[in-house]
């Protein structure tokens, strides 16, 4: 609105208003920018933009840059207008600027808070008792290399706007579905999350209303949607093609490999690689088969599509 931010604007629309955590007189407590993931420089510079502006197009600005080029002769004598998702876009530029090895760094504290145990090299893992089933993930031990951070972390940066949220997109490339309630983990909470939410907003009256509790951890409404026997029945027989494959199992193999086979066998695409993800990942949507494929391996591929087949029933 046009009025002033207030803390009441927060709560309501879910962003925080204070820079860092504050408790009032009466224990009242409200998150802050630091511990919702916001990187300082990005703080830094979306409040030197609010009512500012260099006189360009440029809105990245380092602090020296800013030291260098802000002035008071171009604040604008207005009050300025704060926009919750523009401070994201300034987290998700600032995040995408850091490297793969800062990044990783960062997100392993993440993964050890969810439980996923990161060791150094492969021999050390083996050494913590790992048998991988894909590139360096150990599903049942729930032990992954930094080698394997690293490579998921560069492969969903793109995808992120905070440090949490790469356990958000990828958490099915450290956990099979089948644990996701002991990891806390919703199918589908990404493309949920990247929705700009208003609560003002009343959801449809009229929408379907699925139970997730019933399909768990599969998202209800995509399996009311894809599960059907002409999807998951030829899923199975390019679970089968795919595993059988004898070359590196690389995306760039794989992806020929699943498609090609779909479309010899004049299988409708859509309706089979979205019963693929869906007993894969829990959700329809999200990151690429044959990506997802090429990081959990054919032993963790041939069990997630057994466990979706127990879970929501085949013919």
């Amino acid at each position: 609105g046009k009025g002033k931010l207030s803390k009441r604007d927060g709560d309501r629309l879910g962003f925080p208003v204070f820079p860092l955590r504050w408790v009032n007189a009466e224990g009242e407590v409200s998150h802050g920018y630091r511990e919702d993931g916001y990187f300082p420089e990005a703080f830094v510079n979306m409040l030197a933009m609010l009512g500012w502006n260099p006189g360009n197009d440029q809105e990245i600005f380092s602090l020296d840059e800013l030291i260098k080029v802000f002035s008071l002769d171009r604040v604008i004598k207005s009050g300025a207008r704060f926009n919750p998702e523009k401070a994201k876009w300034y987290n998700k530029e600032y995040l995408r600027m850091k490297s793969d090895d800062e990044l990783t760094d960062l997100f392993i504290p993440v993964l050890e808070e969810h439980g996923i145990n990161v060791v150094d090299c492969p021999k050390c893992a083996l050494t913590a008792g790992a048998q991988f089933a894909g590139k360096g993930v150990d599903f049942k031990n729930h032990i992954v290399t930094k080698e394997y951070v690293h490579e998921v972390v560069a492969f969903v940066k793109e995808r992120a706007s905070f440090v949490k949220d790469i356990w958000l997109n990828a958490s099915c490339l450290f956990v099979s579905p089948v644990e996701y309630e002991q990891f806390g983990i919703k199918s589908g909470a990404a493309a949920e999350a990247a929705k700009p939410s208003d609560p003002r907003r009343a959801a449809d009256p009229r929408a379907k209303v699925f139970d997730d509790s019933l399909t768990a951890p599969f998202l209800a409404k995509d399996a009311d949607k894809f599960w059907k026997p002409e999807g998951y029945q030829p899923a199975y027989q390019v679970t089968e093609h795919v595993c059988g494959f004898d070359g590196a199992f690389t995306k760039e193999n794989i992806e020929p490999c699943l498609e090609d086979f779909i479309r010899e066998q004049g299988w409708p695409m859509g309706k089979v690689m979205n019963c693929i993800r869906l007993a894969i990942t829990g959700a329809a949507s999200g990151l690429g088969i044959a990506d997802i494929l090429s990081f959990i391996g054919k032993e963790e591929f041939r069990a997630r599509m057994d466990y979706a087949g127990e879970r929501l029933g085949k013919e």
